[in-house]
């Protein structure tokens, strides 16, 4: 159930969101215990699953850099600052 939902609001495409402006449930796209009301996001947000699961990876392989294409390296640079000069 939590793929799903992750997937759907991940990569699904946006959430959409009915007429009367409440936006259904995120819960699944979270690692919050069901017993869990986490209310202060003003400072400490929790993150999504999919965004933790991505800082592992991303850690994972700055862990071995000889594991890294030199070529692969600066082409994701490369992509990165396209995406954010696009915006």
């Amino acid at each position: 159930m939590k793929a799903a939902a992750e997937s759907q609001a991940c990569g699904g495409g946006a959430t959409r969101v009915p007429p009367d402006g409440m936006l259904p449930s995120q819960r699944a796209l979270f690692d919050i215990p069901r017993e869990i009301c986490y209310l202060n996001a003003a400072s400490w947000s929790p993150l999504p699953i999919a965004t933790q699961e991505a800082g592992r990876l991303g850690v994972a392989r700055k862990g071995k850099p000889w594991g890294i294409d030199p070529a692969r390296f600066h082409s994701n640079n490369l992509n990165a600052r396209e995406a954010r000069r696009r915006g």
